[in-house]
Order: structure tokens, then sequence, then C-alpha cells
């Protein structure tokens, strides 16, 4: 139904001819929802939008903001930050979806309903994908795609993209932004 790409390609690649190849995979997919990223430093924020190349191609694109507490546990959906749809919401506008008045409204704040710990939605790994005999044949038929990466080591104070959900305290396990979007499109879907 959708590809959903919770990575950020804002700017061109060391390749033209691989921008170029993935520009017209997007075209024809006709399906794709890419992420942009407000980066906010004190007393200024960057509107860091998809690469124009491909975001003249999208379905949609929406801000892959996510806004964790000082425990860095997720509660809360964010509909939009400084006007620009977060991810999840962009998506569910563009599957038609009927959203709650919160999606136009940078205050407007939805809880998060985790329905199962962290690693639970259905996943493959990338390359798993990629290779012909990686996944049956229609494994991606008629669903929502989201693909992501669960980077969960790195220096302190590096942005890791590694989060609390309601489940954390019980199972101690953190679960990637890419999940988290997901589930926020289900609670969305799922009204």
């Amino acid at each position: 139904r959708v590809v959903v790409f919770d990575i950020l390609f804002t700017d061109e690649g060391a390749r033209p001819e691989a921008d170029r190849e993935f520009a017209a995979a997007i075209r024809t997919n006709g399906r794709v929802v890419l992420a942009g990223e407000l980066e906010i430093r004190p007393g200024q924020a960057t509107l860091h939008l998809p690469y124009a190349p491909f975001r003249d191609e999208v379905a949609a694109w929406g801000l892959a903001q996510i806004d964790p507490g000082t425990d860095f546990a997720v509660r809360e959906h964010l509909a939009s930050v400084a006007g620009n749809p977060t991810l999840s919401w962009a998506t569910a506008r563009w599957l038609g979806v009927r959203l709650p008045p919160a999606a136009d409204a940078d205050k407007g704040r939805l809880g998060v309903n985790y329905y199962a710990p962290p690693g639970s939605l259905p996943w493959v790994s990338y390359h798993a994908a990629l290779l012909p005999e990686g996944v049956s044949a229609g494994f991606f038929k008629n669903q929502v795609v989201f693909v992501g990466a669960h980077q969960s080591t790195g220096f302190t104070g590096a942005k890791k993209d590694d989060f609390g959900t309601a489940y954390t305290r019980l199972t101690q396990a953190f679960a990637p932004g890419t999940e988290i979007h997901a589930t926020m499109l289900l609670n969305l879907l799922r009204g």
C-alpha cells in the first residue's frame, strides 16, 4: 500500500546515477513517503526536506521527529512540528485516514497505544528483503512497509534512534524510531 522511509535522503548522493535511479524507482512505485527533519538549535530552526529530485516524486513526506520525555520514552504522537506533518500523520493522511482534529495543530497530541513490547511488529532485515529467497512471494503485497534502522550503539550524546515504550520498564527493551512511527500509524489507522 505504501513504503515509508524513516531514513533521511536530504542531500544528493555521491553517485548522480544512483540518485536518478532512486528518483525513478520512487516515481514508478508511486506510493513512497520520505522523511524530513526539523533541526532545532538555540535561536535557530532549519528544515531539512527530502532532496528535491526525490521530493518531486513522492506521494508525501513528513518529519521524522519523535518527542521523547526526559526518560527517552515516547508517550505521545506529534501531529506536526512548526506546521509540518510528522511521518506517521503524513502517511495516514495520504492513505485517506480520517484524522483526529489534532492533525493540524502543533499542540495537538495523542497518547501512543503500544500493542506489545518492542520487536513484536512483523519485521524483516533489509538485506533479506532484497534477496530473491529472502522473503516469500507476495510478502509485501498490500502492506504498509516502513524502512529504517535500529541504531542502539554509539557514543554518549549521539542522536540514537532508540526509545522507551510503555513496556520498557517491564522488559528493559527499547524500540527503534521506525517501530514507533509504525505503531503511531497503526493507532491512526485503527482510530
